[in-house]
């Protein structure tokens, strides 16, 4: 049954990521960019259950530190990106 609700998750998820990294990245870059989608979106999916089972963490307690791995993580970048909005508000986006 879980690897039901996972298998859902990954037909909605991938492909709109996949989509989001053609939209966003030239074309010269392209490739790139969908290796490095591909290895963090697999780097993730390991480490997930990994850090799950490794901590014999409860469903309940893995939604929990993934919630709150996410949150810092957000809030991390937003910080980074605020940091360098000087350089961002000078660069074309479409370029990159």
């Amino acid at each position: 049954m879980s690897m039901l609700i996972y298998a859902i998750g990954f037909a909605l998820i991938f492909p709109s990521m996949s989509s989001l990294v053609a939209k966003y990245s030239s074309q010269h870059i392209r490739g790139k960019a969908y290796g490095i989608f591909y290895a963090f979106y697999s780097l993730g999916s390991f480490l997930g259950t990994s850090i799950t089972g490794a901590f014999s963490l409860t469903p309940t307690g893995a939604f929990f530190s993934a919630a709150v791995f996410l949150l810092v993580m957000s809030i991390g970048s937003f910080a980074i990106l605020k940091r360098n909005s000087h350089f961002l508000a000078n660069k074309e986006v479409s370029r990159y």
